[in-house]
């Protein structure tokens, strides 16, 4: 194993991602010398997947943003989602994301529970882990964390991912309620 695949698997297997590409990139330094094109380019590919695979955020990141709702959103494991979906009387809106390590999700996190005390009656909005139902996330059109995605019984009517105003979520939401 060379020195690049052997330390960048160590960068890797670290907790932050900021500390593999730090270190990933030390070696590319190192090493630019004595590679050739084609090798610093499947480098720079190499780094992009791992940051893309890693996920979200880092550990050192904690939510900034701290939630002082009354309503924090209920967490439903994905295997139960379905049947969640089946048994709730409401459309229910559930967004797929992560309750640490995720800027994107720290940022909406007040807004989203905000919107759940909104339509608190007319719809049930709830959290499913991104992470771990990426693939379900995917199938229904989600790209990114958070993804929100309403269901009127067991049919997703609508999917917006991040970037997504919280106040035209909600408004889109409503339409598609009826109200």
């Amino acid at each position: 194993m060379n020195r690049f695949n052997l330390e960048t698997r160590r960068a890797l297997q670290r907790v932050s991602v900021s500390q593999a590409i730090g270190e990933v990139c030390g070696v590319l330094v190192a090493e630019t010398k004595r590679m050739r094109c084609a090798r610093m380019l499947r480098l720079f590919l190499t780094l992009c997947l791992a940051s893309a695979v890693i996920g979200c955020g880092s550990p050192e990141q904690i939510a900034t943003t701290e939630s002082r709702s009354e309503m924090p959103l209920p967490v439903v494991r994905g295997s139960e989602l379905a049947q969640y979906l089946r048994a709730s009387e409401l459309p229910v809106l559930v967004e797929f994301g992560v309750d640490v390590n995720c800027s994107r999700c720290a940022q909406t996190k007040n807004g989203v529970e905000r919107l759940r005390e909104s339509l608190h009656g007319s719809v049930d909005v709830v959290r499913v882990d991104f992470s771990s139902n990426a693939q379900t996330v995917a199938k229904l059109g989600g790209t990114i964390c958070p993804t929100y995605v309403l269901f009127d019984g067991t049919k997703n009517v609508l999917t917006r991912s991040f970037p997504v105003s919280i106040g035209l979520l909600e408004g889109e939401v409503m339409r598609q309620i009826g109200k």
